[in-house]
């Protein structure tokens, strides 16, 4: 009995008080997706340091600091001429990595950021949409965790071996799926390879460079602290996203954020209540002003002719004078979708919004405002559970028709309490993910699940070296049996000569 008290009490002070940092710079992606991993962590004895675009330092838990870095959206604007074009292309692939470097110069410039990155860490947990997340990795050898809300970009996956193939695995910002046809597996193939040239011939060089220029060039290169990534954390999820094949030390969750409780606010509670019609849920987020003007107006007009009230999270009335519209910012979005008068919602494709309503059997609108919108909701035309409209193309008749269609027709319904079933089935994602970061802790890492993959060169991993030699072999084999056959004719011919003299 006291040995087991000691062992327990002993692994308590292994995982107690670790000093955590948790390093994100993506503009667009909402503190929803990572802020209830750090706070239950900081609940649970750690000392959390969080670097954030999005969020303010407004947490009452005294071991959770928050490091504002809103400045860096003073360069949003190239991110936002980004993500407006129509597709993924490989100049747009560069602009994003271009993005993320002048971000970063931005950031380096302030003294208090750069005090932030050189303390020591026992972990880092840094986005992985750019290397240079890594920096405090380089500068204190700290363990590292790669988180990504999303599947993943390609070089996450690659930091710790995780298979890509180009197929039955494309990467998901080319918003490919099922059955590939030969040009969309052309394309998928030529964008992994090239790809991999640009990002470690080009932008870990360029990195690492940005690196040595603000901090010295001590430390190791910035490719070798990523291939020592210990896990790599993908938001994503198999029954709403791709089904793919992973090594040990990667993980998916999802479900991270999915809490309800009682509806506090009385207006917005009697607004569901007394709702005889239904409810319409709206939550867009624009990043561009020309957009949201088009869009806003296109959904008052259609909507205010439709006999659903509409609760709207957004910061503006603006046109919304009708006694069905109540306009909200920072609405409970998941309060709100678990009420039982909620029929529609109307979203712009974000993976959290899409879980939080599926898990409540509320039928979806997509509406991608931004490329990088569109793999997310697909997955609504992919499991029919609502439809997807083109903001490009988008109408006042088609808007209404699309509504009624989706919020009055059985079959959405009935595939979204489907999919909402096996949803529900899954795991919390909340304690998954602090049971994996808490592991990495107490190891000090995880190279004991790492994948042996990265030991192997190239042309080892994928076999050039074997399929030379059998090509050699079959080379030397074909040359042999022509030499035979060859010296047999001569020798028939000879004797056949010697014969007729």
């Amino acid at each position: 009995m006291q040995l087991t008290t000691f062992l327990i009490a002993s692994l308590i002070h292994v995982i107690d008080g670790a000093k955590i940092l948790g390093f994100f710079v993506s503009p667009n992606v909402k503190p929803d997706y990572y802020y209830p991993i750090f706070e239950e962590l900081a609940l649970r004895g750690h000392h959390v340091t969080l670097i954030s675009p999005t969020l303010r330092d407004q947490s009452e838990i005294k071991n959770l600091h928050v490091e504002d870095i809103s400045f860096v959206l003073e360069v949003g604007v190239n991110f936002t001429n980004i993500i407006n074009e129509g597709s993924y292309t490989f100049t747009n692939t560069m602009n994003m990595f271009e993005f993320y470097r002048d971000t970063f110069k931005l950031l380096l410039k302030r003294d208090e950021v750069k005090t932030v990155l050189q303390q020591k860490f026992d972990v880092v947990i840094a986005e992985h949409v750019t290397p240079l997340t890594f920096i405090p990795s380089v500068l204190s050898g700290a363990t590292t965790i790669g988180f990504s809300a999303s599947s993943g970009p390609l070089h996450a996956h690659d930091s710790v071996s995780n298979p890509t193939h180009p197929v039955t695995t494309p990467s998901s910002i080319l918003n490919m799926e099922g059955e590939l046809s030969y040009q969309d597996r052309l394309n998928s193939g030529l964008y992994n390879i090239w790809y991999r040239l640009y990002y470690n011939l080009y932008e870990l060089p360029k990195c690492d460079k940005i690196i040595k220029d603000y901090f010295g060039a001590s430390g190791p290169y910035l490719g070798q602290t990523e291939k020592n990534v210990s896990l790599q954390i993908f938001y994503s999820n198999p029954i709403l996203g791709l089904i793919r094949p992973n090594v040990a030390n990667v993980v998916e969750i999802s479900l991270a954020n999915i809490k309800t409780s009682t509806l506090k606010d009385s207006a917005i509670k009697e607004f569901l209540d007394t709702s005889t019609h239904g409810i319409i849920y709206i939550n867009l987020d624009f990043k561009d002003s020309k957009i949201e003007k088009r869009i806003v107006k296109l959904l008052c007009e259609s909507l205010s002719h439709l006999p659903y009230h509409v609760l709207w999270n957004y910061n503006s009335r603006k046109n919304m004078n009708s006694f069905k519209f109540m306009v909200r910012p920072d609405l409970p979005q998941a309060d709100i979708l678990a009420h039982k008068n909620v029929k529609l919602f109307i979203t712009d494709g974000d993976i959290l919004s899409i879980e939080q309503s599926v898990i409540n059997d509320v039928p979806l609108i997509g509406i991608p405002l931004y490329f990088d919108q569109k793999p997310y909701v697909n997955v609504i035309e992919r499991k029919q559970i609502g439809k997807v409209i083109d903001a490009k193309n988008i109408t006042e008749q088609m808007l209404k028709n699309t509504v009624v269609e989706v919020a009055e027709c059985k079959k959405f319904k009935k595939n979204v309490q489907k999919v909402g079933f096996l949803l529900r089935e899954e795991p919390a994602g909340l304690p998954k993910i602090i049971w994996w970061i808490e592991f990495i802790i107490r190891r000090k890492g995880a190279t004991h699940i790492r994948s042996t993959a990265p030991n192997y060169y190239l042309y080892q991993y994928y076999f050039l070296d074997i399929i030379a030699f059998m090509l050699f072999t079959l080379g030397v084999l074909i040359f042999v049996i022509y030499f035979i056959i060859n010296l047999f004719v001569k020798v028939g011919r000879m004797a056949f000569k010697l014969k007729l003299e």
